[in-house]
C-alpha cells in the first residue's frame, strides 16, 4: 500500500519525477523494515510457561512421608537410593530407539532392571530415569513386561518418596544413632529443598551448602562420615533432576544369568523429546544451517547425549533415519577435555555403514568410567548420525533441470547472436520457461519429508530458475526483424548478457552433475561392502 501511495505521489507531484521517487522508495523501505522488526518481536516474544511459579507444598510432602514410612522397607529404600546414585548396580541393559519427526524425536527406551531377591515378591518404587527439573514430559508412556501401562508417581509423591529414602539412609548408619537429630533439625530443610522446581547449582547454592554441612556434621567417626557423604551425593543428584518413579513387581527370573540381583524386570518408556538444533556447531556450520532453513531444508542429523550409558552396564542406541535416506556419517565425539578422557576409555562399537537407514551404537561397561567424575560427565559425550537422501534424490532433479535450461539458453543465444536475425523464433521464449516449471515442480514442492533435499540442489534449482527467466526476458526484448549483420557477434548488443547467462547455467549444471555423481558413487560404495559378522 505504501509503495502504491509513493508511486502515486511520484506521478502527481509537480516536481521532477526522479526527485519525488527517492522519498517514496525510502518511505516504503523504512516501512517494511519497521514491519519486519515489530512482527519478529511479536512472533518470538516469550510465552509465559508457568503461572505463579507453582511448587510442591512441603507440608503435604511431610504428611505423605508419615503415611509411607511403615510401607517402605529398608531394603526398598536402599534399592531406591542405588537407582539414583549408582543405577548400573541394578540396571543391566538400556536400549534407546530414536526416530525423528518434523521437529521432535520419538523416543522408546527398554530397560532390564535386576531386583534383589528380598524384594522380588513386593511391589516397590523403582526410579527408572532422571528428568531435568522444570521440563515437561511429552507423550510419556510406561509399560511393564506384560504390556500393562504403569502410572508414574505425582510430583508430591515423588518428593515424599525421595525424602523418606534419605531418612532411611540416615537410619541405617550406626543403628539410627543420627536419625533423631536429622528428623528434628535437618529433614524439614531437605523436604523444602526437594520441593524447589528450579535446577540448583550445588557448588554455589547457599541453602544446599548449609544443609550438606549440617548432615556431614552429624558424623562422630570417620566411617560414619563416608556414609553421610553418600546421603549428600544422593541429594546432590536430586538438586537438578526428578526421578521418574513407578511401582512395579518382578516377573519370572531370567535363566542363565548370574548377577547381583535375584530377578529381573523389563520396562518400556516411550515419550517425545525436542532436540536442540545447532548445538556444538562452528560458525560456518551455523551460517550454512541458516541458509538451509531459508530453503525449507532440515538436516537429518541426530545428536544424542550418552548420559543414559552411565545408567546401565550395557547400552544400545538405535537411530532410525527419515524415509528415503541412508546412514552417511556417524561418530562419538567429546565436548571437553573430560569427555576426551572418557572417550579414550569407552568400550563401544558402531554398526558399519552399508547403505541402511538405521544406525546402531553399543556401549559395554561404562560404569567404571564414572569414577573420572560425576554422572553428569556423560553429557560430555554425544553420538551423532547424519542421514543423506538416497540417489537420485533432489540433486538429480537439479542436474536435469540445469542441463535442459543450459541447452535451451545456448540455442537462444545462438539464435539472437547469429549473423541473420529474424523469423518466428518466439517459441524459444516459451521453451525457456520449461526449466522454471520443472524446477518448481521437482525441487520446491512439498516432498514426503522435511528432511530430504540438499542445499546444493536447492541453490542449483534457484540458479536455473533465475537464468531461465532472464534468458526469456532477454530473448523477448531483443530485435525480431530480419537483420543482416556483418559485425562480430561479441560486439553486438546484449552479447555480454548472453555470455554471462550461458556461463552461469553451464556452471550450475556442472556443479549439480558433479554432486549427483559423487552421491551415487558414495552410496554405491556403501551398498557394495561386505557385511561383517
Amino acid at each position: 500500500m505504501l509503495i502504491t501511495l509513493g508511486l502515486a505521489l511520484w506521478l502527481v507531484v509537480d516536481v521532477h519525477p526522479w526527485a519525488s521517487l527517492a522519498p517514496a522508495v525510502g518511505l516504503s523501505l523504512l516501512s517494511y523494515v519497521a514491519y519486519f522488526v515489530v512482527s519478529f518481536r511479536v512472533y518470538t516474544a516469550p510465552t509465559p510457561r508457568v503461572g505463579g511459579k507453582p511448587t510442591a507444598k512441603p507440608s503435604e510432602a511431610r504428611a505423605l512421608i508419615a503415611r509411607l514410612e511403615s510401607s517402605l522397607t529398608q531394603e526398598a529404600a536402599e534399592f531406591y537410593s542405588q537407582m539414583i546414585i549408582d543405577p548400573p548396580r541394578y540396571t543391566i541393559r538400556i536400549t534407546d530407539r530414536i526416530s525423528p519427526t518434523s521437529r521432535a524425536y520419538d523416543f522408546v527406551r527398554s530397560m532390564k532392571v535386576g531386583i534383589p531377591s528380598t524384594l522380588a515378591a513386593d511391589r516397590i518404587p523403582i526410579p527408572l530415569d532422571l528428568v531435568s527439573k522444570g521440563n515437561l514430559m511429552h507423550k510419556l508412556h510406561v509399560q511393564d513386561q506384560g504390556g500393562m501401562t504403569l502410572s508414574t508417581l505425582s510430583q508430591d509423591a515423588t518428593i515424599a518418596h525421595s525424602a523418606l529414602v534419605a531418612r532411611k539412609m540416615v537410619k541405617r548408619i550406626r543403628g539410627g544413632r543420627y536419625l533423631k537429630e536429622y528428623k528434628d533439625t535437618i529433614e524439614v530443610d531437605v523436604v523444602s529443598y526437594l520441593c524447589r522446581n528450579e535446577q540448583v547449582d550445588v557448588s554455589t547454592d547457599p541453602e544446599f551448602q548449609d544443609m550438606a554441612q549440617r548432615i556431614v556434621a552429624l558424623a562422630s567417626r570417620q566411617r560414619d562420615l563416608v556414609k553421610l557423604l553418600i546421603v549428600v551425593s544422593y541429594l546432590q543428584v536430586l538438586a537438578t533432576h526428578y526421578p521418574l518413579v513407578v511401582y512395579a513387581k518382578t516377573g519370572d527370573a531370567s535363566a542363565g544369568e548370574e548377577l547381583i540381583a535375584g530377578e529381573y524386570l523389563r520396562m518400556t518408556i516411550s515419550r517425545r523429546t525436542i532436540p536442540v538444533i545447532g548445538r556444538d556447531m562452528t560458525w560456518w556450520d551455523t551460517q550454512r544451517e541458516r541458509v538451509r532453513s531459508l530453503f525449507g531444508i532440515r538436516p537429518a542429523r541426530i545428536t544424542w547425549s550418552l548420559v543414559p550409558a552411565l545408567r546401565a552396564r550395557s547400552y544400545h542406541l538405535e537411530c532410525l533415519g527419515p524415509e528415503g535416506s541412508y546412514l552417511a556419517r556417524q561418530s562419538v565425539y567429546a565436548h571437553t577435555a573430560t569427555g576426551d578422557a572418557l572417550l579414550a576409555r569407552l568400550n563401544h562399537r558402531l554398526l558399519a555403514r552399508h547403505g541402511q537407514r538405521f544406525s546402531h551404537l553399543y556401549i559395554h561397561d561404562f560404569r567404571p568410567l564414572s569414577n573420572l567424575g560425576s554422572a553428569q560427565n556423560g553429557s560430555q559425550l554425544s553420538y551423532v548420525a547424519s542421514f543423506y537422501e538416497r540417489p537420485p534424490g533432489t540433486t538429480a532433479n537439479a542436474a536435469i533441470s540445469a542441463l535442459t535450461a543450459a541447452v535451451l539458453i545456448t540455442i537462444a543465444a545462438a539464435t539472437r547472436l547469429q549473423n541473420v536475425v529474424g523469423g518466428n523464433t518466439d517459441i524459444l521464449a516459451i521453451l525457456l520457461t520449461v526449466p522454471v516449471v520443472a524446477s518448481a515442480w521437482l525441487g520446491f514442492g512439498s516432498g514426503p519429508s522435511v528432511f530430504l533435499g540438499a542445499l546444493g540442489a536447492r541453490l542449483a534449482l534457484l540458479s536455473t530458475m533465475v537464468c531461465s527467466l532472464g534468458a526469456s526476458a532477454l530473448f523477448l526484448l531483443g530485435a525480431s526483424a530480419a537483420v543482416d549483420r556483418a559485425d562480430p557477434w561479441w560486439d553486438r548488443e546484449s552479447a555480454a548478457m548472453w555470455v554471462v547467462l550461458c556461463t552461469v547455467i553451464w556452471f550450475t549444471f556442472a556443479a549439480a552433475g558433479l554432486s549427483w555423481t559423487l552421491r551415487v558413487f558414495t552410496y554405491r560404495a556403501f551398498i557394495r561392502r561386505e557385511p561383517i559378522g
